[in-house]
């Protein structure tokens, strides 16, 4: 339709010139010594226009010419553009299908095109790795890792991750450290340094990055309280012969930190054996104070286990609407036994059984009724003892 119109109009202006040029008497000489030429106006005006546009005609042929090199060039390069963007989508793909051997030869077809052969590398690297082809590995990262701004630190998370992966955490320490050194913000640098850490045992830059994840909520209370609780114990029990050093560590604990369990066990034993039991056994009966949990009363008894006079003084205080729990019975068994009052030991210990039968505990009645000289009583769970560990 639109060519049709463009005709129309055509033929329109074709028909409104040939009628102008009917009504045009003009003449026109051109003299040049000692010729004259006579033209038609209209004649003259056509040369004139079709001079024109043989010169504008013959100008942009001149110009297409000295300009076609350059517009080769530009052909060539969009063809490797885009030859390129098509090997890094295909990288992609033949990576997440597993194809790693394809993803280092689209590599090898993207690095004609610089803002391609960054991402394409990477992948190539990754591929490598997987294919445990190492040293390729390096020779893909290596023009990478010391280059600045993201393609830098891109390299270097890659690294320090397929060195942690290899079995090399020291080498990806010192990667995670050249990075946390200027994107200490950066979130999945933090993510890469907690894998190594824990890996490495830097307890101490554990417990910081876990505080910066838990912050951020990427690690679930899972992972916060095994990750606190592992690091808390391993430092604790390096410096468990200088109270300084505990104390040093309960003060820059957090109290979502101290109010975990197995932390709070784990500053109670160090306590203890560093030389400060009036301070473990108040920060135990604190954390029972505010939840009751079986494991930390097995740990009280077994921590004052030679003080066992004030222990029982002070558990005995927890029985009244405590009186079925197997730790607590266990406990106070224990520690009455230690004293040798056999009747309270025995008392306790029967109790537990009647709860929570065990071999454990029959042993442990029998003990007792053997100290107390009742035979009848210490054969009878000498015997269960016996059935209950076999299954009988």
């Amino acid at each position: 339709m639109r060519n049709l119109a463009f005709l129309i109009l055509m033929a329109t202006a074709v028909v409104a010139l040939s009628l102008a040029a009917r009504v045009n008497p003009g003449q026109v000489a051109i003299f040049f010594s000692p010729y004259r030429i006579d033209l038609s106006l209209n004649l003259a005006i056509f040369l004139l226009l079709a001079g024109f546009l043989l010169f504008y005609g013959l100008i942009r042929a001149i110009y297409g010419a000295i300009g076609l090199p350059e517009r080769v060039r530009n052909f060539k390069l969009g063809r490797r553009r885009e030859g390129a963007h098509n090997a890094l989508r295909a990288s992609v793909l033949a990576l997440t299908e597993g194809r790693y051997s394809r993803v280092e030869h689209l590599a090898n077809e993207a690095q004609v095109h610089e803002p391609d052969a960054v991402p394409t590398a990477l992948l190539a690297a990754l591929a490598a790795h997987r294919l445990r082809q190492y040293d390729r590995r390096d020779r893909w990262l290596s023009d990478l890792r010391d280059e600045g701004g993201e393609t830098g630190l891109a390299a270097r998370l890659l690294e320090a991750e397929c060195l942690l992966e290899q079995g090399k955490p020291e080498e990806a320490l010192q990667s995670i450290e050249t990075v946390l050194g200027s994107n200490r913000r950066n979130l999945r640098a933090q993510q890469v340094a907690w894998r190594i850490f824990r890996a490495c045992g830097k307890w101490d830059e554990l417990l910081k990055t876990t505080r910066l994840l838990a912050n951020r909520n990427v690690l679930d209370d899972g992972e916060f309280e095994q990750t606190v609780s592992e690091a808390y114990r391993m430092l604790i029990s390096r410096r468990a012969q200088v109270v300084q050093h505990i104390w040093q560590l309960w003060r820059n604990a957090t109290p979502r930190e101290l109010g975990l369990p197995e932390v709070t066990k784990s500053f109670a034993t160090g306590f203890s054996r560093a030389g400060a039991p009036t301070h473990a056994k108040a920060l135990l009966e604190d954390a029972l104070q505010r939840e009751w949990r079986g494991e930390l009363v097995t740990l009280y008894a077994e921590l004052f286990y030679s003080q066992p006079v004030s222990a029982v003084k002070t558990m005995e205080s927890w029985l009244p609407g405590r009186e079925d729990s197997v730790e607590l019975l266990g406990a106070l068994g224990l520690l009455n036994a230690a004293m040798e009052n056999w009747d309270a030991a025995a008392q306790y210990y029967e109790r537990l059984f009647a709860i929570r039968p065990s071999s454990a505990t029959a042993a442990q009645l029998a003990r007792v009724y053997h100290r107390k000289g009742d035979e009848a009583k210490e054969s009878e769970y000498r015997t269960a003892c016996v059935s209950l560990l076999l299954n009988v």
